[in-house]
């Protein structure tokens, strides 16, 4: 006997189909007094209804489960919404998620299928051994309760894996299992490209990106109207890639091709053709990246399970070897200065090494995920999911622990990209603490490519006075001219002028490199370029005695006499024994006479052995005394 079926919707309005009309294939769609608002006829019985939550739907929607085999939707209004999709079996239940994002369907084939809320296909849930008669979805966490025909309930848990491709300041991330939402990290811009039918892989490559379907690859290319930096108008090419996408486990686009890996195979595909080359390599492929190069010549590094990388360039036909691993490669990254390589491997260990000399560099345990940052080569962030925890490796310094839930998939900038319940969210990284310790090992030209990602203006600030006080006087200036400071920036002009021409030396390839270190020539002028330095920070008693320590009395001299603190000129001058102190008595004699302190200046004059200018002044002095009385 066919029960009677009553579903509610958000709006208080009801279905029900009762008893008399269960096999007309009538609904009656009522108010919660019991009036009939509208009547929708079907063809065929109407077995299982569900009112759509998802905000998105035009008002209330309403999902009939017929038994002619179909899935239709119908507004209020009885207009029907969407086309009506043929199922391939009798529907027995229908169940949204909380959200509406998703439609769960069970029927006579015996399975339960996740489907987007306008019934595309997306994954099959469970197989069973009857007709599945009731499903249900837990509200707060992803899972379906499954109920068979025979009375037997079962639980299934849907984990949804996070589908992502990054390529410089571009990510393209999958939402709702058949979009792809492509992001602009600097321009902050954002294209969604909606497919309507379920993704299962993604990849972008500068102005290509590539979107595998269950049966075809589809590829798009930016129109190119604007500059292409920041174009994000993206347009479906006509060649359509025949290609299952249930044999695809890894998928890379370039800029003429495509590749797909399928167990130990790898295969590359032109826009127009398929299969231009195919590698079969030792053992299944776990990972690929696309590494770059000219088009149509373009590298592809190859992680493989048996623990070796592989570089593959696209024209031609025998693979580099580039790294043997211990166990599986699980995940791949590479500076964009090709220099150093990092390597996840099955044991969730993550090893970086120098690609030239062949050395591990570091090291670290329980990693699930790690990338390098795509515009500072220094910068390495992974992630560790069973701490919560996400680390930021600087250069050769100790890495910095963030207490951040998720798996890092993108570094650009200060900004990471962490996949974390299922979403793509972005965090600001802080640069400050990483620029520290640069400025604390002397390390300013790494510090400024550093700051460059983002700082304070205090930060730009602490590295301009370090690298000044190195005498690094080009990365001083480029910080002094972030916070505007003219005063620095002069006199720093004055010091390269003054700084002699020094040949570069020439140093045999066989010798090891000599430490870094200030030529000689230049050495001889630091300490009165420090002290000049110090000077303009204000430290006059610090640059005095740097003055009077590297030789030059008379500047220190000179600067008390500017701030006309004659006390501390004085007490200088009589330090030094090759200075005369009678110019400095000159002067703080003038200066008396332009603060018209006649008295001082004509004593002053007679100390100097100026005695004539002191006699020219006492009339000025009289005057003044008698004009104030």
């Amino acid at each position: 006997m066919m029960p009677s079926h009553h579903a509610s919707s958000p709006g208080m309005m009801e279905v029900d189909r009762d008893a008399p009309r269960r096999y007309d294939g009538r609904i009656s769609i009522r108010d919660k007094s019991g009036q009939e608002y509208k009547q929708i006829e079907k063809k065929a019985p109407v077995w299982c209804l569900a009112w759509s939550p998802a905000k998105e739907d035009p008002g209330d929607l309403l999902a009939v489960g017929c038994w002619d085999q179909t899935l239709s939707f119908y507004q209020l209004s009885g207009t029907q919404h969407l086309k009506e999709r043929k199922l391939g079996c009798y529907p027995t239940s229908l169940s949204y998620y909380p959200n509406g994002e998703y439609l769960v369907v069970g029927g006579s084939d015996k399975k339960t299928t996740l489907c987007t809320r306008e019934a595309v296909k997306l994954k099959d849930v469970c197989q069973i051994d009857e007709w599945v008669w009731s499903t249900a979805v837990r509200p707060r966490s992803p899972a379906i309760a499954v109920g068979s025909y025979g009375g037997s309930i079962q639980l299934w848990d849907v984990e949804i894996e996070p589908i992502f491709a990054l390529d410089g300041d571009r990510f393209a991330v999958r939402e709702h299992m058949t979009d792809v939402v492509v992001h602009h990290m600097h321009a902050e811009k954002r294209v969604r490209i909606k497919s309507r039918d379920y993704v299962r892989k993604v990849a972008i490559y500068r102005d290509r990106l590539a979107i595998q379907l269950p049966d075809r690859i589809n590829v798009y290319e930016l129109h190119k109207r604007d500059d292409a930096s920041i174009d994000m108008h993206y347009r479906l090419r006509k060649e359509r890639l025949k290609v299952d996408g249930a044999k695809t486990h890894h998928l890379g686009v370039t800029s003429q091709h495509v590749l797909v890996a399928s167990g130990s195979k790898l295969t590359l595909h032109s826009f127009s053709k398929l299969k231009e080359r195919e590698w079969i390599l030792d053992s299944d492929i776990t990972c690929l990246r696309v590494d770059g190069g000219p088009a149509g010549k373009e590298g592809v590094l190859v992680g493989l399970s048996d623990g070796s990388i592989l570089k593959i360039y696209v024209n031609n036909a025998f693979p580099v070897d580039v790294w043997k691993a211990e166990s599986a490669v699980k995940l791949i990254d590479r500076t964009g200065d090709r220099r150093k390589l990092a390597i996840v491997n099955a044991e969730n260990e993550l090893k970086v090494v120098d690609t030239r000399s062949k050395e591990l560099t570091f090291s670290a345990e329980g990693v699930s995920a790690c990338r390098f940052n795509a515009q500072f080569d220094d910068t390495l962030c992974y992630s560790r999911n069973d701490r919560d925890e996400l680390l930021v490796k600087t250069g050769d310094h100790d890495p910095k622990v963030h207490k951040v839930s998720g798996s890092v998939v993108g570094f650009v900038g200060a900004k990471l990209f962490v996949a974390r319940d299922l979403k793509i969210e972005s965090l600001d990284l802080p640069q400050s603490e990483a620029l520290k310790q640069f400025i604390g090992k002397g390390e300013h030209k790494r510090g400024l490519s550093c700051a460059r990602l983002g700082v304070t203006a205090t930060d730009w600030r602490s590295l301009a006075d370090s690298a000044a006080n190195a005498l690094d006087l080009t990365t001083a200036q480029t910080a002094y001219a972030k916070v505007h400071d003219l005063r620095r920036i002069e006199l720093l002009t004055s010091m390269e002028r003054r700084m002699p021409v020094i040949k570069p030396r020439k140093v045999s390839k066989r010798k090891k490199a000599e430490p870094e270190g200030l030529p000689e020539e230049v050495e001889k002028l630091a300490p009165i370029f420090r002290a000049e330095l110090q000077a303009y920070q204000g430290k006059y008693q610090d640059a005095a005695r740097a003055f009077a320590k590297a030789g030059e009395p008379q500047k220190a001299i000179d600067l008390f006499a500017d701030l006309r603190q004659w006390d501390e000129a004085k007490a200088f001058a009589q330090a030094s024994k090759n200075v005369d102190a009678t110019e400095l008595t000159r002067k703080q004699a003038e200066w008396a006479e332009e603060t018209s302190d006649w008295s001082a200046a004509a004593d002053l004059q007679v100390s100097a052995g100026n005695a004539l200018q002191a006699v020219r002044l006492l009339p000025v002095w009289k005057s003044k005394l008698h004009g104030a009385f």
